[in-house]
């Protein structure tokens, strides 16, 4: 009698199919959310790329090169020149930039200390060997000066600031409520596919195939994505904000993988328990059979 009951109260396979696909779908698009939330939505990620990326090495070799050439122009050495910027500097102005993005500033930083730091080391050379500084030389040396602060105001930014900026805190207050949204979606959603088995086997098996699909989306978005779109070879001056953008976007979607890792351990998890299940079930139903036989 109480199979009957089970049978009669267990919805039907394309129900419950229809529920574990669209507990399925959540699941991917929590990953997306959760994707954005990680990345787009956190300045520490952004920040994390500037460094990994190598951008201010990059940055740092393009201009001592810019400098080079406008000392060889001007008389002045290559070893004065190249020591106008340092890395260090090139690093706390991006973290600045970076900071003045999340915050909503759409005005691009200027470095008017560049261009005072080149006169400096320019006029300390010029002294040292015994060159008196007129106001011609004075008006050449700020000419020279004002360049290498254009150079360092071009490769120091982020260009997307005055189109991003006012809108990054709407955005990221958008996706944390979505977030959290079909995150309660999915627990409803699971809560309902419990409620359509009754048996505990069922259950197990439905929910293993919906976080086995969401796992599967999260392995598959990153892997077609790294082999049909190649970042590294994108048409982007200067090189530096090409070597940015490709580690920045290489990395967010390597961050499906860790949502992947997730909905393994679930599966595993699941599976375990459904093996365990099932054993236990056999185990029942051949000391039943047993006790037929001997009655």
């Amino acid at each position: 009698m109480k199979q009957k009951k089970i049978r009669r109260n267990a919805a039907g396979p394309v129900i419950t199919g229809a529920v574990a696909w669209l507990l399925s779908f959540l699941l991917a698009l929590l990953t997306v959310l959760g994707v954005v939330a990680c990345t787009v939505c956190n300045s520490r990620y952004l920040r994390n790329q500037v460094l990994e990326s190598g951008f201010c090495e990059a940055a740092l070799e393009q201009l001592n090169e810019n400098y080079t050439s406008y000392g060889n122009a001007g008389g002045i050495s290559e070893e004065v020149m190249t020591s106008i910027v340092t890395e260090d500097q090139i690093q706390q102005d991006m973290f600045k930039a970076v900071e003045s993005l999340y915050e909503g500033d759409r005005r691009l930083i200027s470095h008017p200390e560049v261009a005072q730091a080149a006169v400096e080391v320019i006029e300390n050379n010029l002294e040292e060997r015994g060159i008196q500084i007129t106001d011609e030389i004075s008006q050449a040396v700020q000419e020279m000066a004002n360049g290498c602060q254009v150079d360092y105001d071009n490769y120091v930014q982020l260009i997307i600031t005055p189109y991003v900026a006012p809108y990054i805190a709407r955005i990221t207050q958008m996706v944390w409520i979505g977030f959290a949204v079909i995150g309660v979606l999915c627990v409803i959603t699971l809560v309902l596919l419990m409620r359509l088995q009754p048996s505990g086997a069922a259950r197990l098996r439905w929910c293993i195939n919906a976080f086995s699909a969401a796992a599967l989306f999260s392995v598959a978005v990153p892997l077609l994505f790294n082999a049909l779109i190649r970042m590294d070879r994108l048409n982007l001056s200067p090189e530096t904000l090409r070597m940015l953008v490709a580690s920045y976007t290489h990395g967010a979607v390597d961050v499906f993988f860790y949502f992947a890792l997730i909905y393994v351990v679930v599966v595993a998890a699941l599976a375990i328990a459904w093996r365990a299940g099932l054993k236990k079930y056999r185990m029942v139903y051949r000391r039943a059979k047993e006790e037929r036989e001997e009655a």
